[in-house]
């Protein structure tokens, strides 16, 4: 409602009420649900996807890497000692982490069920993983990360940072929505206080199981056959 002044009368107008019909809320909001949705699929499906070839696809970003490394100018790649046995130590800190994970974990969970599936007997919740939820890629990304450190160049380590981010981004989304459905409530109240990939609580729980060093050999060894497994059938 205003007024207007009009030859010395005051007069009142009144704004009529614009009406939107709730059928275009309902539209839009049904629309964009079924657009949210989809893309859960789709991420969830693509997650799948590399979850079952996981253990040998990055072994072509591996060959790229080492592709753009001769191609580029190798003589400005300095050779420090010092320098190498900190990215070793980067890379044996990440193997640490996965033998740690693999360790002191129950059969059937964190396994490279990567020919049937994913494969959950139970959820673990104690150990390193009541630190983090994806210890094993945390693992991965260090080990990786130390060879791409020996190229001492800023942009190779942003190139690498960006594709693993990427590539495992749904990988672990896939995995989470496989454990959601299985644990339901459970896995919902254990990933609300843990982190997903960089631990920012330390409330650490000790494993209830004894490390096992035959599972950690056993996990390797599946892991290499896999590899040759793949390699000679692409």
């Amino acid at each position: 409602m205003f007024s207007r002044n009009s030859g010395g009368t005051k007069e009142l107008y009144r704004i009529p009420p614009v009406k939107v019909s709730s059928r275009i809320f309902y539209t839009f909001a049904s629309s964009l649900k079924n657009r949210m949705m989809a893309l859960v699929h789709e991420f969830e499906n693509s997650g799948n996807w590399l979850f079952k070839r996981r253990s040998w696809l990055p072994v072509f970003i591996i060959a790229g890497g080492i592709l753009m490394m001769y191609l580029g100018n190798r003589q400005a790649i300095l050779y420090d000692m010092n320098d190498e046995l900190i990215f070793l130590g980067v890379s044996l800190f990440g193997e640490v982490i996965r033998i740690l994970t693999v360790g002191f974990t129950p059969r059937n969970t964190s396994g490279r069920n990567t020919i049937n599936g994913q494969v959950a007997d139970e959820l673990n919740v104690t150990g390193i993983y009541s630190l983090l939820r994806h210890p094993l890629y945390l693992g991965n990304f260090l080990m990786w990360l130390g060879p791409v450190l020996f190229l001492r160049s800023i942009g190779d380590v942003i190139v690498f940072i960006l594709l693993y981010w990427l590539y495992y981004e749904r990988i672990m989304f896939a995995e989470e929505q496989f454990l959601r459905r299985k644990f339901g409530d459970i896995y919902d109240k254990w990933s609300e206080k843990v982190s997903s990939f960089i631990p920012y609580s330390f409330n650490f729980i000790r494993p209830r199981l004894p490390f096992s060093v035959k599972k950690c050999s056993e996990k390797r060894i599946q892991q290499l056959c896999q590899y040759f497994y793949h390699l000679h059938n692409t």
